[in-house]
């Protein structure tokens, strides 16, 4: 097995609430295994800033499918409307060249 990351910035245009996005990445051969951290993360609420906002950021689901691996962000900003962007870094287990050429 070969280790492979790859970054993906997932935005958030003017919206409220908790909000979920699903997203996807492309390796070069078959994912064994994923798994998807945050890299980062900026959300800017829309009029100003209020000292009592709290913002909670995860992913909620990593699902390998053979060259791709699917994951939700999901984002809860209690202020009111935001905008931002998360940065996701996602780490795959893909399968060695000569064994992908022989299956």
């Amino acid at each position: 097995m070969a280790v492979k990351f790859e970054e993906e910035t997932v935005v958030f245009e003017r919206t409220t609430g908790p909000v979920s996005r699903n997203e996807e990445v492309t390796f070069e051969r078959r994912v064994e295994k994923a798994n998807a951290a945050i890299k980062s993360f900026k959300l800017d609420y829309v009029g100003g800033v209020r000292e009592s906002d709290i913002v909670e950021v995860g992913i909620t689901r990593v699902e390998p499918s053979h060259t791709t691996v699917e994951f939700t962000v999901t984002v809860n900003y209690s202020g009111g409307e935001f905008t931002g962007e998360v940065v996701v870094l996602v780490i795959a287990e893909i399968e060695e060249r000569e064994r992908a050429l022989n299956s």
